[in-house]
């Protein structure tokens, strides 16, 4: 929820996402399928889908229960693949184990914080404003921003 105070600043009150996979329908889809529709390519079917994901994209999306997302947080969590940290624990023949890290490229999972980033985003743009996010440094907003 958005709402502006006496002092003119935009504050966002997040409320709680259940079952944030719904925002990630067609990340999803494409993992498991390789394509995002099975529709053959310009058939009333896949310029349907395509006019609506636009649409997702620019506007936000509502899922049927409420809830919202930036336009901007739907195409980071549906069209922008990054390098996620998998750790693993290997062991040897001989019983020693280690850690090992590897980058995969997948889609990013839903997260709090990224809900709020795009979030205020959003805000600062529909309201003409600019934005800084004070951050650590290693955070992905320089992928995130672009």
């Amino acid at each position: 929820m958005v709402h502006r105070e006496e002092s003119g600043l935009y504050v966002v009150t997040p409320k709680p996402i259940i079952n944030s996979d719904k925002f990630r329908q067609a990340a999803l889809h494409f993992q498991k399928y390789g394509y995002y529709t099975a529709s053959p390519v310009n058939t009333t079917a896949y310029l349907e889908y395509w006019r609506e994901e636009r649409i997702r994209c620019l506007e936000g999306y509502y899922a049927e229960d409420g809830d919202w997302i930036s336009g901007y947080y739907y195409f980071y969590l549906n069209y922008c693949p990054i390098l996620l940290l998998k750790e693993e624990v290997l062991t040897d023949s001989k019983g020693h184990r280690r850690n090992v890290v590897d980058r995969k490229r997948e889609f990013p999972d839903f997260w709090d914080s990224d809900y709020d980033y795009f979030s205020a985003i959003d805000i600062a743009q529909r309201v003409g404003k600019h934005l800084v996010v004070l951050k650590a440094r290693q955070k992905g907003y320089s992928y995130k921003g672009a």
